[in-house]
């Protein structure tokens, strides 16, 4: 037996060192440079500079691997620390543990196209949490994914909703829970006013390009349905989710909430260039007059609610 064990040695160390490459080449090369553009995009001027700087493996005198394990390498002001678990503060660490998260899910996605933060800013200053919703921008419009927020900082969730007005997602919170479960109700994204003045001043820009315009007009469709909801619950005591909501829904819905029926075919025409999805064809082109028109619509809309 001892003539067989010099080349399985050998042969076990061969592998050994093949996967501790694959390994080094995986986190050391690619999960690095990915993990670091997230990072960055954190990061603040005012941080001090204690950051971290990449994956590793950990390498004997003569260049063997010593063993699978990654290190978490950081930095301060050029010089290499022991490790990113033990310099870093916990703000950090749970930054850098998001970004190998989101690196990974944009890397090599999975079956689904969401990817769900829970309580992501955690132990953040504001300078970071500010930046994040920058993050959750490129996450939604340059990755095309649905990012699923969890948190109980109601609001730092404003700011959000704020901040990633025109992106229209949807919002929920928990004000309670029984035997049965939690219970949820939905809140608005963004209120109707704020979107009416965005609508307004869109129309009135002179400078406002075709794909802008054609924006507005899409935010017209969604006010409408976030309005129909709130005169579905103040005048029918129901609940309605706007995202439901087509155009049938909006007209039946009105007329049964006493809505004139005049008013309620004016705003059933603010459907008129979209269909069920509220997407309009490729080729339409709104106009500037067309826009005021529906905005003034949705305003007496809202004023008949009110009453």
């Amino acid at each position: 037996m001892t003539k067989f064990r010099e080349p399985t040695r050998e042969l076990k160390r061969h592998v050994e060192q093949t996967v501790g490459e694959v390994m080094e080449a995986a986190f050391g090369t690619d999960l690095t440079g990915s993990v670091m553009t997230w990072y960055g995009k954190i990061r603040t001027k005012g941080d001090p500079d204690v950051h971290f700087s990449g994956f590793a493996m950990e390498r004997t005198k003569t260049g063997d691997f010593k063993s699978r394990r990654v290190k978490v390498a950081a930095h301060s002001y050029g010089v290499e620390l022991a490790s990113a678990v033990s310099s870093l503060s916990e703000s950090k660490l749970n930054a850098l543990g998001l970004c190998v998260s989101i690196a990974t899910a944009v890397r090599a996605p999975g079956p689904w196209g969401f990817l769900v933060l829970d309580d992501p800013i955690q132990s953040w200053d504001e300078d970071h949490e500010t930046q994040f919703i920058d993050i959750i921008r490129s996450l939604v419009e340059q990755e095309g994914k649905q990012v699923i927020l969890l948190s109980h900082r109601d609001d730092w969730i404003n700011r959000v909703s704020l901040a990633c007005r025109s992106i229209n997602g949807a919002r929920y919170r928990v004000t309670g829970y029984t035997q049965d479960g939690p219970h949820i109700v939905s809140v608005e994204w963004a209120a109707t006013d704020q979107r009416l003045r965005e609508i307004l001043k869109v129309a009135n820009d002179p400078k406002a390009e075709p794909v802008r315009l054609q924006q507005a007009e899409a935010e017209i469709r969604i006010t409408t349905c976030q309005l129909t909801a709130e005169i579905v619950k103040k005048k029918l005591a129901r609940e309605r989710s706007p995202h439901s909501l087509n155009k049938d829904d909006v007209r039946s819905l009105l007329v049964e909430a006493g809505c004139p029926v005049e008013l309620a075919d004016k705003v059933f025409a603010t459907f008129a260039t979209s269909d069920d999805a509220h997407h309009a064809p490729k080729k339409y082109r709104p106009s500037r007059e067309r826009l005021l028109q529906l905005h003034g619509t949705l305003l007496t809309l809202k004023h008949w609610s009110a009453t």
